[in-house]
């Protein structure tokens, strides 16, 4: 019989679901899309919560690292063509 095993992504966001929740409702406040600005607070605030992330480098499964490192860069580039940098969050 097989099992279906979920994802380590799926096993993460149910075991943060309630914080996870809290963390929207912050940031739906906060109007991350309603400027420029704002947008750029938003993408330096992500980048920092990345750098953390990486801190824990090997500690974590490359199936954790490789999107990182995808969304990083993805983040990189959308503060270029703001003309920001990622200056303290």
């Amino acid at each position: 019989m097989n099992r279906v095993v979920p994802a380590l992504s799926d096993a993460l966001r149910h075991a943060t679901r309630v914080r996870h929740e809290h963390l929207h409702e912050l940031m739906a406040q906060a109007e991350p899309f309603a400027s420029r600005e704002r947008y750029r607070r938003y993408l330096r605030v992500q980048h920092a919560f990345l750098d953390c992330a990486a801190v824990y480098g090997s500690a974590l499964d490359t199936i954790l690292l490789e999107p990182l490192t995808w969304r990083r860069m993805a983040l990189d580039r959308d503060l270029a063509d703001l003309g920001a940098s990622v200056a303290a969050a």
